[in-house]
């Protein structure tokens, strides 16, 4: 398994999720924008109901203490007056004539009209508040200054007629507020959601590495065995194979004498249990080599960078280390086995395919001679000569 193709896998995976995460943050951009701007827009009309109420009590108690419609009018615009909300909300209070009789930043008020007046979007906001409470109340889109400022900026009102003194109540919200709220409020999930996506991704990375290791693991090792896999072989065998241009380079073939016999007779439960037993002494009395691959059946080969003399004598060491080692089959009964081995060292005009096919060649010809010895190629290439 090569890892490179299963990184360029998770790098886009990570890429999809940064595009899932960009489209999440949008979707909870949009939502959050319109949850908002309907709180806020909720809020500005409640102020204004409360402030209608304000001016119902007043009118109520005018109508038993015997005060004129005036004294009632001006101590209503003195509560308007000092009332505030949300920081920069405020209310603000219109006749029918759009005059403002009442504003809590303005200290002095104009008894002109301004049912004329524009914003700079060309809008009769005077206009449009008047009318829009005549039809019952609701919100308009204009601009105004923010307190301490002369230029004016988009705002959102809410109005609504108070009927029984024929007065325009109005309240509204700061655009730029709003989006700064907005935007606080986006941070927040933005920042939110980015460590959790960090954090996902960090989990997926060393679970990724965890079980990539396993599946590596797995891909590259003979289950029953655990030695190195032919597949595996198939891959490494080239590279060493060429990196050994100017030191010596062996191939083992290594095979289990008779081992159909223990099959046969003893059942392929012990055949496996046998085979997986030998795999791991030869793996132990070949060390520091650690280039060791089940080819097939009851045939395993190892990569020595050694030369055919060194492998000889690597070889005859597994050798003796299976024929001495004892094998236990059913009811305990002890039993010994032997191997067979071929060796192919690198030579000039050599490709890994020829030499692995020597070494194996090799192998066939130690069954021949009696099984349980070594038998190098050039002792072969010898006896073929003569």
């Amino acid at each position: 398994m090569r890892q490179p193709k299963y990184r360029n896998h998770i790098i886009t995976l990570s890429l999809v999720s940064v595009i899932n995460m960009v489209i999440l943050l949008t979707v909870i951009v949009w939502h959050i924008h319109s949850a908002v701007v309907e709180e806020r827009k909720n809020l500005i009309h409640s102020q204004v109901e409360s402030a209608l109420g304000l001016a119902n009590t007043i009118f109520q108690k005018s109508l038993t203490s015997g005060a004129s419609s005036a004294e009632s009018e001006q101590e209503l615009f003195k509560y308007i007056g000092s009332m505030t909300f949300q920081g920069n909300g405020y209310f603000w209070i219109l006749d029918r004539q759009g005059v403002m009789l009442a504003h809590p930043n303005l200290a002095n008020l104009s008894t002109k009209s301004l049912i004329d007046v524009q914003d700079s979007e060309g809008r009769f906001f005077i206009r449009d508040m008047l009318n829009t409470a005549d039809q019952g109340g609701g919100f308009v889109h204009y601009e105004w200054p923010k307190p301490g400022d002369s230029q004016p900026v988009a705002k959102i009102g809410y109005v609504e007629l108070f009927k029984p003194w024929q007065l325009v109540f109005v309240s509204g919200l700061y655009v730029d507020d709003l989006n700064k709220d907005i935007m606080e409020q986006f941070s927040l999930g933005f920042v939110t959601i980015f460590v959790l996506f960090v954090l996902s991704i960090l989990l997926s990375l060393r679970l990724s590495k965890r079980y990539l290791k396993e599946f590596r693991h797995k891909a590259i090792h003979d289950s029953l065995t655990l030695l190195y896999s032919r597949g595996h072989l198939n891959d490494v065998a080239p590279k060493m194979f060429d990196k050994a241009a100017k030191t010596p380079f062996s191939i083992v073939f290594f095979d289990l004498d008779k081992f159909k016999s223990i099959n046969d007779q003893l059942g392929h439960k012990y055949g496996d249990s046998v085979l997986s037993e030998a795999s791991m002494i030869i793996k132990s009395a070949l060390l520091p080599h650690k280039n060791v691959f089940r080819y097939g059946g009851e045939e395993i080969v190892t990569l020595l960078r050694a030369s055919e003399q060194e492998s000889f004598e690597i070889a005859e060491k597994v050798r003796i280390a299976i024929a001495e080692h004892t094998f236990y089959g059913p009811k305990n009964t002890p039993f010994h086995i032997t191997v067979s081995a071929g060796i192919a060292e690198k030579k000039a005009g050599d490709n890994v395919v020829e030499l692995l096919k020597r070494a194996d060649l090799c192998m066939y010809i130690a069954k021949e001679r009696g099984r349980n010895q070594v038998v190098v190629d050039s002792d072969v290439r010898k006896t073929d000569r003569d």
